[in-house]
């Protein structure tokens, strides 16, 4: 499975009957009942295209702390998606009352995730983070991107290791 077919699958479950569930705002919303195979399918390129934006956005603000214009496009788009996109993805989809827990779409994902691929991103947050100290160090007049950066790779490995220990109790 590939990085952003993984990521997807914090999106949707699959209940015991074997219907699929697709949670546009992850477990902060609603889960619709996806109707076909072909829905299913639709969806899920639909959110690997916008995961794919989304991703090379924050690259582009990360690489290019100067261009902040980037990461306000990427506030914008994601604006979009939760006024226009998200409401759009589900139309003609049946609501459903079943919940999705954060603890799930965390689960589900890590389970998405080989336990190498999981480690790799918890070491190269860790690496990350040793840089941005680097950088503290030895540029100070880039302290709020240094110190920016330590603290989301910081949170990005906890993130990481708690996927691990959920994979982990999953099995």
């Amino acid at each position: 499975m590939g990085y952003f077919d993984a990521l997807m699958s914090s999106w949707f479950k699959t209940l015991p009957d074997g219907r699929k569930l697709f949670y546009p705002r992850g477990a902060w919303g609603r889960g619709y009942i996806i109707a076909s195979e072909q829905d299913y399918k639709r969806l899920r390129q639909q959110i690997k295209v916008y995961l794919i934006v989304m991703v090379v956005l924050m690259i582009g603000a990360s690489v290019s702390p100067g261009y902040l214009w980037i990461l306000g496009l990427g506030v914008l788009l994601l604006g979009f998606y939760y006024l226009v996109f998200a409401p759009y993805c589900v139309r003609g989809l049946q609501p459903s009352d079943e919940k999705l827990s954060l603890q799930d779409s965390y689960t589900n994902e890590a389970l998405a995730f080989s336990t190498k691929r999981l480690w790799s991103m918890v070491i190269g947050s860790i690496a990350v983070v040793g840089l941005g100290i680097v950088m503290l160090v030895f540029d100070p007049d880039s302290r709020l991107g240094a110190v920016a950066i330590i603290v989301i790779f910081v949170f990005s490995a906890a993130v990481f290791m708690w996927m691990l220990l959920r994979r982990r109790a999953s099995h």
